[in-house]
C-alpha cells in the first residue's frame, strides 16, 4: 500500500489469503492428491500446517477458557424450554429436551429460555442506565437449558452470537408500531422475529390485519404492577444491536435517531451470565410475567 504526502490512499495491491489445513477432511490417496494440486491452482487458498510454538502458546489459553466454560453458576429446577413462536403451528419441534415440544405452558406462551433472556437484559439494563422494558427477538437464543447444573458454556451456548445491548428511548406508540413489525414478519415466515420482552406484556391474534394483531398491551411499572402502556408516554427499551439495526424485520427501531439510541458495549450473553449467576436457582417465570399472554395464529 502506497501513501501520498498527506496520508491518502495512493495505491492498493495485495493477494489475500485463507488458510486451509493440509488433511483435507476424509480425503485420503488419489483424491488427496488430486485435491493438492488443485489448491496449489487458487492463490487465494494456501495449506498451511500449525505453527508448533504458537500451539503450545495457545493451549495454555484453551484450557483457560475450557475451565471457565464448565464453571457452574446456577441450577435450573427444570427444564427450561426453547420455542420461537407459541403455539403449534409455526415453530413445533424446536426443543430437543423431553416434554417441551407438548408442553401446554409453552404452547400457549412460548419459549422459557426466551422469556429468562429478556428478563436478565431488563435487570442488566436497569442495572446501567435504568431501563423500564426489555426487547429479544426469539431467533437469537439458540438452545433449551435442561434441569440440573447451569455452567458458562451453556449460558454462552444459549447466547452465541457477539452481540451487544443497546439502549433506545421510544414511545408507547413505537412500541406497538414495533411488536406489529415483528408479527408481520413473522407471518410473512420468520419465526425468529417472534419477540420476548422483560416488563411488557400482549395478546396477539395474527388472524387480524396488520397494526391490530397486539392487543392487551400492558407495562409492569416500577411498583411492580401491570398498566396499560402509555403510547404518549416514552420508555427507556433495552434490547441487542441485531434487532436495534432493524434486522429481523423490526423496521420501526431502525427509524430511530442517534440521540435516541444508547451503545452499552455490554455484551447480550455477559447480561444472562450475571443473571444467572445473581439468581442461582433458575425456574420458568411466573405466567403473569410472560411477554405473550394470549397467542392466536392465523387459520
Amino acid at each position: 500500500m502506497l501513501f501520498d504526502g498527506e496520508g491518502g490512499i495512493k495505491s492498493c495491491a495485495g493477494q489475500p489469503h485463507i488458510l486451509i489445513g493440509s488433511s483435507l477432511g476424509t480425503l485420503a490417496g488419489d483424491a488427496l492428491t488430486t485435491a493438492h494440486a488443485d489448491l496449489a491452482t487458487q492463490p487465494a487458498l494456501r495449506v498451511t500446517e500449525p505453527d508448533a510454538a504458537a500451539s503450545t502458546v495457545l493451549a495454555e489459553y484453551a484450557q483457560q477458557v475450557k475451565d471457565f466454560g464448565a464453571e457452574p453458576v446456577a441450577v435450573a429446577q427444570q427444564n427450561l424450554c426453547l420455542r420461537r413462536v407459541p403455539g403449534t403451528k409455526r415453530d413445533p419441534s424446536r426443543s430437543r429436551l423431553d416434554g417441551c415440544n407438548l408442553d401446554p405452558h409453552v404452547i400457549a406462551h412460548g419459549g422459557d429460555v426466551q422469556q429468562l433472556v429478556a428478563e436478565a437484559f431488563l435487570r442488566q439494563g436497569q442495572r446501567f442506565g435504568g431501563a423500564d422494558i426489555s426487547l429479544q427477538n426469539g431467533g437469537g437464543v439458540r438452545v433449551d437449558l435442561a434441569a440440573g447444573t447451569v455452567t458458562v458454556g451453556h449460558i454462552f451456548t444459549v447466547l452465541p452470537f457477539k452481540n451487544t445491548l443497546v439502549a433506545l428511548t421510544l414511545t408507547g406508540a413505537e412500541l406497538r408500531a414495533t411488536l406489529e413489525d415483528a408479527m408481520a414478519s413473522v407471518v410473512a415466515g420468520n419465526t425468529g422475529s417472534y419477540p420476548y420482552a422483560g416488563a411488557l406484556r400482549w395478546q396477539v391474534d395474527l388472524r387480524q390485519p396488520l397494526g391490530q394483531r397486539i392487543g392487551a398491551l400492558e407495562h409492569r411499572n416500577a411498583q411492580g404492577q401491570w398498566v396499560a402502556l402509555d403510547e404518549t408516554a416514552t420508555y427507556r427499551v433495552i434490547t441487542n444491536d441485531f434487532i436495534a439495526a432493524s434486522q429481523d424485520g423490526y423496521t420501526t427501531l431502525g427509524t430511530l435517531g442517534a440521540d435516541r439510541r444508547e451503545e452499552t458495549f455490554l455484551a447480550y450473553a455477559d447480561a444472562s451470565l450475571q443473571y444467572a449467576r445473581q439468581t442461582p436457582t433458575l425456574t420458568r417465570p411466573a405466567t403473569a410475567d410472560f411477554s405473550t399472554q394470549v397467542f392466536v395464529d392465523t387459520e
